[in-house]
């Protein structure tokens, strides 16, 4: 049985949802009882013609509870953990990652965005883990990264940041094709993306997957960002997601899916300050002037609603786990720019999507934009965001 949370959402102008409402509905499947639920939500989009479906996963936090690269104490502490990682039956994350990408495809949705914390710590056996649901995952996934995938707390190996950003490059590389790009030609990438595609086939049916000729043209004006190589690695594919790359990090600060209408950009890492390269690819997609929609591990202050910030310190110890003032992290200059960028009046920013704090929350960001909290994908939780027309 599929539970199903629905939570719909309403803004203005460029970024409409429906109003706030829930829901439950049943539907038989032959997955697990109870293994998974699903938290909906609708965003609107002004001449969107074709609806899209996005997928939200996040704090699955994946242990291994006989992790071979740590000592017999430590591998009791991660036993320990996993047993607070688990749904209310007792199935931990492991197990429901099992099923879980046959589950985000029998959804049959159009993306599926990975919010963070998917890994509990950073390892090899986590990383093989991950590696091997998502290969067997057959929508296309972007997969921003938050303190959790990165920490090497319980390596034992003397792991190197460099060995930690190669193996996470390599679960990229089982994402669909896509353009790498660095953070400094953003404008000039993101340029040439939207002169790529004509007004009248980018929101027809499959907008995001071009033509052969479109991937033609497309593949030839990409290789000034990237390489050659990039470029023709990718004709074949959907070179319309971008991964924005940032010093010799290999894996993008920021991910871009074009989808026509609107635009979905993910911060990585976002539990860290946003670096000035990573402002600027985020700044380049903000002036494109389509209604976007950006998903970050770690929420935003709220400007206008309380509400998320009295939860997160009933939740959390009395911190209020988001971005802002009020916040426990605190921006520095650069994260701050981006959060004004995306807060603005003017701002083109319809939803925003977090997760981090392991419950559930909907509410506004600004006058003109929502923001929505995922609950963790330990607890069976997968988000389910049906984009449609205003």
């Amino acid at each position: 049985m599929i539970r199903t949370k629905m939570c719909g959402i309403a803004a203005l102008v460029a970024a409409i949802f429906l109003p706030a409402a829930a829901c439950t509905a049943a539907a038989e499947s032959f997955y697990t009882e109870e293994s998974f639920y699903t938290e909906e939500l609708t965003v609107k989009i002004p001449g969107l013609t074709e609806e899209v479906t996005l997928l939200w996963v996040s704090d699955l936090h994946l242990i291994d509870p006989e992790e071979p690269d740590t000592d017999e104490e430590t591998r009791q502490t991660l036993r320990e953990r996993r047993e607070m990682m688990c749904t209310a039956d007792g199935r931990y994350a492991d197990e429901l990652w099992e099923e879980l990408p046959e589950y985000l495809d029998a959804l049959e949705a159009d993306a599926v965005l990975f919010g963070g914390d998917m890994l509990d710590y950073m390892s090899e056996s986590g990383i093989a883990t991950l590696e091997e649901g998502l290969s067997r995952l057959s929508t296309p996934w972007l997969y921003i990264r938050a303190d959790h995938d990165y920490g090497r707390w319980y390596d034992q190996t003397g792991m190197s940041k460099e060995t930690m950003r190669a193996l996470h490059a390599g679960v990229d590389e089982l994402c669909e094709p896509w353009v790498h790009a660095d953070c400094s030609e953003a404008a000039q990438v993101l340029a040439e993306m939207t002169q790529s595609q004509p007004e009248e086939d980018a929101q027809s049916e499959g907008a995001d997957r071009p033509t052969e000729s479109a991937q033609n043209e497309d593949a030839g004006q990409q290789a000034e960002a990237g390489t050659a190589e990039d470029a023709e690695e990718t004709s074949a594919g959907d070179l319309r997601t971008i991964g924005f790359l940032t010093g010799d990090n290999p894996v993008p600060a920021v991910w871009v899916k074009d989808f026509g209408s609107f635009i979905v950009a993910g911060l990585n890492n976002s539990t860290s300050q946003a670096s000035e390269a990573a402002l600027e690819a985020m700044r380049a997609v903000l002036e494109i002037g389509r209604p976007v929609i950006l998903f970050t591990h770690v929420p935003l202050c709220s400007l206008t609603d309380d509400t998320l910030a009295e939860r997160s310190r009933e939740g959390w110890g009395d911190r209020v786990l988001a971005w802002g003032d009020g916040g426990w992290y605190e921006p520095d200059a650069t994260t701050q720019q981006f959060l004004d960028l995306v807060t603005a009046q003017d701002s083109p920013v319809a939803a925003v999507l977090s997760g981090h704090l392991h419950f559930s929350w909907d509410g506004e960001l600004t006058g003109t934009a929502r923001e929505h909290v995922f609950d963790a994908a330990f607890r069976g939780c997968v988000g389910v965001v049906q984009v449609r027309a205003e």
